[in-house]
């Protein structure tokens, strides 16, 4: 057995709250082992100060500060919890700390992550990243139109974005033809404001126009509270430093409809109730095709 490897292995019996020099490596960066009272793990110097928060089985990396005899120091930090057993650990520690590695995790360190998580078969979920962009690019519209708007998507079962006088439902998809849309809610068409619904539809682009940071940055700079922002994309899954928020898209198309009964198909839980026997119908979901409805193209 290596002295790394010993050292690591060492991480469970170490007291709770310590963090001390790793002795075995001499690599360019100062590298460290920690535990406090639920977690254990190892860190490398941060020296660009990556934002990095990502997840794989039970195994975390994160960007903080460690304080050592006084002195702050910015770290990329891989730690578990006591879910996994230590020499499972201790195998994906050796990666993250060969000096081999060294230049990947302190210039690219989500590469390393994505590698890791594709070896182990915890490849990132499909995650609808272009629902989020979808709300993002109409919130950020409506801020274009100096509209006062707020945001809240994590609040499942109200519109998406919400003024003194509109509310804004937004339907997003990838899909090339099809102008299907699914109501997730019995009060997602049914608003005592005046209720549009936003259409996109996207391409997905390495090169794209469209990414989670890009339109953070636009939305901020259009005035609107980034703490708000930030907080509701961390409820939604997609805090600061994970890596599908540089995900990025084209929009090929961005429709606007104005709902109302004359135009747009509404069912209310009123005239669903009607057809069953002990109408008690309290929510529904349904598959929509917007083919036919007029709209105004706003690309």
């Amino acid at each position: 057995m290596n002295d790394l490897r010993s050292e690591l292995i060492s991480l469970e019996m170490l007291p709770k709250n310590m963090i001390k020099n790793i002795s075995s490596r001499n690599g360019q960066y100062k590298t460290f082992i920690a535990k406090d009272v639920n977690t254990y793990g190892v860190a490398i110097m941060n020296p660009n100060n990556n934002i990095v928060n990502e997840k794989f089985l039970n195994v975390y990396i994160k960007n903080m500060e460690f304080t050592i005899s006084d002195m702050t120091l910015p770290v990329l930090y891989l730690f578990t919890n006591n879910d996994i057993e230590i020499i499972h650990f201790v195998f994906l520690a050796e990666s993250f700390l060969e000096i081999s590695n060294e230049n990947t995790i302190i210039e690219e360190p989500l590469l390393w992550i994505e590698q890791w998580k594709n070896m182990l078969g915890d490849s990132k979920k499909r995650y609808k990243v272009y629902d989020v962009i979808g709300e993002l690019i109409t919130l950020n519209y409506c801020l274009e139109k100096k509209q006062e708007v707020h945001w809240q998507a994590s609040q499942m079962g109200v519109h998406d974005i919400e003024s003194e006088h509109e509310s804004i439902e937004v339907k997003s998809s990838i899909k090339r033809s099809e102008t299907r849309i699914t109501i997730n809610s019995a009060f997602q068409l049914f608003s005592e404001k005046q209720e549009f619904l936003y259409y996109c539809r996207f391409e997905s682009n390495p090169m794209g126009t469209y990414s989670i940071n890009s339109l953070s940055k636009k939305i901020a700079e259009a005035g609107y509270n980034i703490d708000k922002l930030e907080m509701e994309l961390s409820k939604l899954g997609y805090p600061k430093g994970i890596s599908t928020r540089e995900n990025s898209f084209n929009l090929i198309e961005f429709r606007k409809y104005k709902i109302e009964k004359e135009t747009f198909p509404q069912i209310s839980l009123e005239k669903i109730n009607e057809l069953s026997p002990k109408k008690n119908i309290v929510s529904y979901t349904i598959e929509l095709d917007l083919s036919g409805i007029q709209y105004k193209n706003i690309i």
